[in-house]
This record gives C-alpha cells, structure tokens and sequence, in this order.
C-alpha cells in the first residue's frame, strides 16, 4: 500500500471518529518509500502539527528501529497501516504518537491535544496479507535478493539454482513481490527492489515463523566445559556455519551466547564425533538448523569467522525478542545493514 494511501486513509478515519478537521500530506519525494509528512488537527480556530512517519506494518521485527528514530521527537506521530497489539502497548509507554489506518490512536500534544482511540476494525483488504512471497520458497529467494538485489535481472535460473527452488516459483514470487510494491520495474529490461526497509520488516518476521521452524533438527550440548570456553577454534570445516548469538559476536564482539545457533547439512555422527557435541532434547543450549542455501556461492556465509551472513544473524536476534540481542541487532543493522537497505 502507498504511503501517500496509508497517510490520506489514516487521517480521513481520525476526522470522522474524532470531530476535528485532520489535514494530511506527504512529502512529495516520500509517495512511494519510507515517507514523512505531517498530520495537522484543526477545531474552532486552533491548530496543532505533528511531523508524521509514515510506515506499513508496525510489529517486533521493526519496531526496536522505530523506537530509536521517534523516541523523543515532541509533536510527531507514527502513521501506520496495521500497528500490532503489543507494539501500541509500547509506543504508549515510550509516549510516541501513534496512528493506524482504520483511525486507533493514542495522541498527546504539547500543545493539549489527546486522543485514545482504539476498538476500529480494518477491512479485510486492508490487513497484512499473507502472501506467496512470504511462503517458505520466499523466504529463501528475498533473504538472496536482499544479499545481492542485482540477481532480480538475471535469468530466472540463476536465482533458481541459488535457492534450490524451481524456476516456475522464482516468477510467481517476483510477480507477487511486485504487486505488493517490493519490486519496481524502471525499464521493460530492469527492476530493483522497493520499500526495502519495509521488505526487510516482512522477510524478517515471516523468516521467525514460517522459515526457521522448519529447519530445526535438535538441541546439543558441548561435550565438555573447556568445549563450550574455546567454541570459536571449533573446526566447522566446510559445511557448517555460526548463526544467532554466536555470529553476532563473531561480527560486532559484543554478544557472549547464551544460545548457540549452527547451521549444517552434516550427519548427526559428524555433530557428535568432529564437533564434540551430545544430543540434549531438554536442556541444550545449541540449537541445529539445516542449511537452506547454496554452499558454493559466498554471498550466504562469511567463510573466515566461520558465520552466517549479517543479515541472517540480524533476523535471528530479532527473532528472540530479548532486550540484549536487539541492541546487538542495532549494531549489526548499523554497521553491516544500513547501506544496503537504505
């Protein structure tokens, strides 16, 4: 949906649930990406402007970034398609303005303005769809596309050969990518990804719930204490990886894992035998996921620390929602992500 939609929406259904004159508009350059512009409420001669932020979907996987960019701003407002639950319950408590499509609020101005409106039902167009884009062959193709978005304009094999997924559902996704606005045709000959930010919000939520599950093989445990102490000169060899808590210390050295995340396409023997590990369904505190890219290509891995990308570890931190793992997603967003995404 477009900003310039959700923004005009949003603010038509505060007029009529409030009895105020509510003006909109939108930056000019923001119709279409990450959009800012103001929200202005009018009634008997008063006035009052809030800068206004203008996002899709507001849910755990984005909200930590949300939190950083608002908090503290006076007199702005978060607008917003779908805002979840427990994400208002948070920007109440971090006196952020908030604003949803079907006209749920919670404003309060410095100037005494203060509206609670909650209750409004979206229509059923109007929420989070879920889409073939975010099946678990999706994931796999945006987690590529967001690697090295220049393969959206190579033949549909190559991504195909990459992701492991026919090259029928490599169209079907791309299609549907496009028509949800994540991919923007700029010629007949060249695409590129759109609303990255907003992508990365989606692929990151649907990579915790669809995705990851279905990788899972067992929890383990280090053999022995002096195991656990020197895991980084764990011989991985060629076919197993860091992710989660362990990658993101190995990135920004600023995690010690309380949980540890392997990704492998190794044999149970192999775990047990070359890495030291013995199988503990209750209590393990290393978590074994099955491999879902292709070993040969670089883009996936960094094959010197032994870790999976910044992005995948990025997703998983999210993912376990804990205070200290979403500061050290921030970090990995900020040194690794930024560019890429913004």
């Amino acid at each position: 949906m477009l900003n310039s939609d959700i923004l005009y929406t949003a603010a038509d259904n505060l007029e009529r649930l409030s009895g105020f004159s509510i003006n909109a508009e939108l930056r000019p350059d923001s119709l279409n990406s990450g959009g800012e512009g103001a929200i202005t409420i009018r009634k008997n001669g008063f006035s009052t402007r809030l800068e206004a932020e203008v996002k899709n979907d507001v849910h755990q996987s984005n909200l930590h970034f949300i939190l950083q960019h608002l908090k503290g701003r006076k007199d702005s407002i978060l607008v917003a398609k779908y805002i979840s639950s427990p994400g208002k319950k948070v920007l109440e408590e971090n006196r952020i303005n908030y604003l949803d499509l079907a006209g749920n609020c919670h404003i309060e101005t410095s100037s005494g303005i203060f509206f609670h409106i909650k209750g409004e039902k979206l229509d059923d167009i109007r929420k989070p769809k879920k889409h073939k884009a975010f099946s678990k062959n999706g994931i796999k193709l945006i987690y590529t596309l967001l690697l090295n978005e220049g393969l959206i304009n190579e033949p549909y094999r190559q991504m195909a050969d990459l992701t492991n997924i026919s090259v029928s559902t490599v169209g079907g996704i791309l299609s549907g990518l496009e028509s949800e606005n994540f991919i923007l045709r700029v010629t007949e000959d060249e695409k590129k990804l759109y609303n990255k930010g907003e992508l990365l919000s989606h692929w990151v939520r649907a990579f915790n719930q669809v995705l990851k599950p279905k990788l899972f093989r067992g929890r383990y445990r280090f053999s022995l204490q002096y195991v656990a102490d020197s895991w980084k000169d764990i011989d991985l060899g060629s076919f197993a990886y860091w992710g989660g808590e362990p990658a993101a210390d190995r990135y920004i050295n600023f995690l010690y894992p309380e949980v540890w995340t392997l990704y492998t396409n190794v044999e149970k023997r192999a775990l047990i035998k070359d890495f030291n590990l013995r199988p503990d369904p209750n209590n393990g505190m290393i978590e074994v996921y099955e491999l879902f890219w292709k070993l040969e290509s670089d883009i996936f891995v960094d094959k010197n620390i032994k870790a999976v990308s910044p992005l995948l570890a990025y997703a998983e931190l999210l993912g376990t929602k804990e205070s200290r793992n979403l500061e050290a997603a921030h970090r990995i967003y900020e040194t690794y992500l930024k560019d890429l995404i913004e």
